[in-house]
């Protein structure tokens, strides 16, 4: 490790980088000498930020900054986490989640990226793809509902969205009691305007209905 010489401040904080496990925060910190310092501190799950706060003192202990002084001089901000990974691994979350996806296509997620054929499996293969006990789908079956219209891989609406089916759908799922509805639909990265579409609809249902959840599209996220 390479810590920054107290008694000089001439050195300028690039980069603060954080990475948030289901332990600790870690916290990495370079200035433009290639000095650097890193920081550990308990993650709060509960409130994530209190553990980077913490993990950032921590790893400014070395420099002459703040944490105000060092956020206002760095010229990048990195972070990642497994918080997410760590919920789906290990199935903690209770949320009741709808999807509507494009009509034809809602056992999608579920297929994954599975060859859907075993003529070129080897017996190995064969025998695993057999046997293997798949774990349960994330969302159930009944959760997911799709709906008519199609946008092509250049972003062209070649079917228009059937308005009245994704406010059937969108109506089926509050009943359920959904706590929030996913839209994903086919090239919504070329082109988000049926997806959009779908969350005009759903806002409009929900109002009517007094609910209040969030809508999620997929054309909004990296994936």
């Amino acid at each position: 490790m390479s810590k920054p010489d107290k008694e000089s401040e001439n050195f300028t904080l690039k980069a603060i980088a954080l990475d948030t496990g289901g332990t600790m925060t870690d916290a990495f910190i370079i200035d433009d000498k290639g000095n650097f310092s890193v920081g550990k501190a308990v993650t709060t799950p509960k409130e994530e930020s209190k553990g980077i706060l913490n993990s950032i003192n921590d790893s400014l202990t070395p420099w002459k900054f703040t944490i105000d002084q060092a956020g206002a001089a760095v010229d990048a901000l990195v972070y990642s986490g497994t918080a997410m990974l760590n919920r789906l691994l290990e199935r903690e979350g209770n949320s009741n989640i709808g999807v509507i996806v494009n009509a034809g296509f809602e056992d999608l997620h579920r297929l994954g990226r599975a060859l859907q054929c075993w003529i070129w499996l080897d017996y190995g293969g064969r025998l695993h793809a057999r046997e293997h006990e798949h774990p349960e789908p994330l969302i159930s079956r009944k959760n997911i509902k799709g709906v008519r219209g199609r946008i092509n891989f250049w972003g062209e609406e070649l079917i228009p969205l059937y308005k009245n089916e994704a406010e059937k759908a969108v109506n089926e799922l509050l009943d359920m009691g959904v706590d929030s509805i996913c839209v994903c639909l086919l090239c919504s990265y070329m082109n988000p305007r049926q997806e959009k579409a779908v969350a005009r609809i759903a806002k409009k249902a929900m109002k009517k209905r007094d609910i209040d959840i969030p809508i999620v599209l997929s054309s909004e996220h990296n994936p």
